[in-house]
């Protein structure tokens, strides 16, 4: 089995926003399909571990972007798990032009869930591996997000029948659709890095109240249930 996994795909029109930069959500989506891709290949996929009860679930992904994606190039994603711990399992992620020139590098980290309990499982070595790519993308550790007062009002979002994946939640690419779509970015403003914490699963049809904050250069947003329970918290960084 191989331990990095490495995939080509040219991104489309739908990519891209009004001002021809590739959206976040299309990068967190280059993401999970290459982890995908790399998963159900070391037998432990969506098919393999649903037979077990279990799923993946990511708690946190962020990103860098070193340099603009151009429209309908051809692109290459470059994924590895690191070995698993006691607590979860981290997978590094590069996405490159067709000449290897680096346009984004990014970390996730994701868990086990019991389906039928709708709550963590114990920690195993799943992947089918005799070894393991011990690249760390970020030298330092995520912290952990904080939430933040603000005086505005949110806005409200209901996540959609085409939000919700195959584990009956909201898919983890379209929290940031919620997020643009709740505190619009001015033309001249471009998405330098970000990191999204994913504290709760928004299941559908759930009344999602989006706070918003600008401040220092990022994009603060917080996620809450209609009992104020935060289900994530975001920041994007803005250049």
């Amino acid at each position: 089995m191989e331990k990095i996994f490495e995939r080509e795909y040219y991104l489309r029109t739908s990519d891209f926003d009004k001002n021809r930069r590739i959206l976040p959500s299309s990068v967190l989506d280059l993401f999970q399909d290459a982890a995908g891709v790399h998963a159900k290949a070391l037998n432990c996929g969506y098919d393999a571990l649903i037979s077990q009860s279990l799923v993946w679930v990511l708690t946190r992904v962020r990103y860098t972007r070193i340099a603009d994606a151009p429209m309908f190039s051809k692109i290459k994603v470059k994924t590895w798990p690191l070995p698993p711990t006691r607590f979860g399992y981290t997978r590094e992620y590069k996405i490159m032009d067709e000449n290897g020139n680096m346009l984004f590098k990014g970390s996730s980290e994701w868990v086990l869930m019991d389906v039928n309990e709708r709550r963590l499982a114990a920690g195993k070595n799943v992947y089918n591996l005799t070894e393991f790519c011990e690249e760390r993308i970020f030298e330092e550790r995520a912290l952990k997000l904080k939430s933040f007062e603000t005086g505005s009002a949110p806005v409200t979002v209901y996540p959609r029948f085409t939000d919700i994946d195959m584990n009956g939640h909201v898919n983890n690419t379209k929290y940031l659709n919620f997020v643009l779509d709740s505190a619009k970015l001015k033309e001249d403003e471009k998405i330098s890095a970000l990191q999204i914490d994913y504290r709760k699963e928004v299941l559908a049809d759930t009344a999602l109240h989006i706070f918003s904050l600008k401040e220092n250069g990022s994009l603060f947003s917080r996620g809450e249930d209609k009992d104020g329970n935060v289900m994530f918290l975001a920041k994007l960084d803005i250049m």
